[in-house]
């Protein structure tokens, strides 16, 4: 048997293994590199803790926004991973349950992705999520606080239908006071 010790293969980062092949083969089909002779090594040491080292910098309800923002940073440059973008692709009724397509980037370049998505895109999630202040809505109406906070109903409500097996449509954003645990709709 013959296999592939480049530890930075596609496959070796993928699997924490090296790859092998038949003595036949004499290069690898996922990095090039020449193969060597003998029985594979196992790998204990070496660990890639990449999924550890990324940073979710935006979630979308839609797949095709998730691509969109995929698209522009990679134009840039910039690596990016796509999490749950297969189970919503299938199962797009699981978006507000899983939290939507998460747009995940190395941590060394999350400052630069958020100001590019900030930039061409013109918000990031954290500013969708935000209450913004427009004609006092995020005041109170009951004890005129403005200790308020962005309340989500649509994720319960999805996490919900999962458990019953029936898709529960809810949407709408609504603010919760803080002070007296009020919930009212912003006109």
């Amino acid at each position: 048997m013959k296999y592939c010790d480049n530890p930075d293969c596609p496959y070796f980062i993928r699997v924490n293994k090296y790859a092998e092949y038949f003595d036949e083969i004499d290069k690898c089909s996922d990095c090039g590199s020449e193969l060597k002779h003998g029985e594979r090594p196992e790998v204990e040491d070496i660990i890639h803790d990449e999924k550890e080292a990324l940073v979710n910098i935006a979630g979308y309800r839609d797949l095709q926004d998730a691509y969109l923002a995929k698209g522009i940073l990679e134009s840039e440059g910039i690596t990016v991973f796509l999490k749950n973008e297969h189970t919503i692709g299938v199962q797009w009724l699981y978006s507000n349950a899983l939290g939507g397509v998460q747009l995940a980037v190395p941590k060394e370049q999350a400052d630069d992705a958020r100001i590019i998505l900030k930039d061409i895109i013109g918000e990031t999630a954290e500013d969708r999520r935000a209450v913004k202040v427009v004609d006092d809505i995020s005041v109170c109406p009951r004890c005129n606080s403005t200790n308020t906070k962005y309340y989500d109903r649509a994720t319960k409500a999805s996490a919900f239908s999962l458990l019953i097996g029936l898709p529960l449509m809810i949407f709408g954003k609504r603010y919760k006071c803080l002070d007296c645990n009020k919930i009212w709709k912003p006109y």
